[in-house]
């Protein structure tokens, strides 16, 4: 169940804060997506919305890969049946 709250341990919408610890990030890093936890289930049809291909289909989790510096991942999810 996701909704506002006050609390500071909390980023955002539901999202638990993660705050980096070290030297701060200068090199691309790998963004995974958890599918339960955006309540996905199964397998998964990743698309990259930035290339406009599709990815490919996944269980459990997608990760794009060295994801540049103040860049994002782009994605559509689709469950498949």
């Amino acid at each position: 169940m996701g909704g506002i709250t006050n609390d500071p341990q909390v980023e955002g919408y539901t999202k638990k804060a993660c705050v980096p610890t070290g030297p701060p990030v200068s090199q691309p890093a790998d963004i995974t997506v958890t599918f339960a936890d955006v309540h996905l289930y199964g397998k998964v049809s990743v698309y990259d919305i930035w290339t406009q291909k599709t990815v490919g289909i996944f269980e459990g989790s997608y990760t794009a890969k060295q994801v540049p510096l103040h860049h994002t991942a782009f994605l559509r999810l689709t469950p498949l049946a």
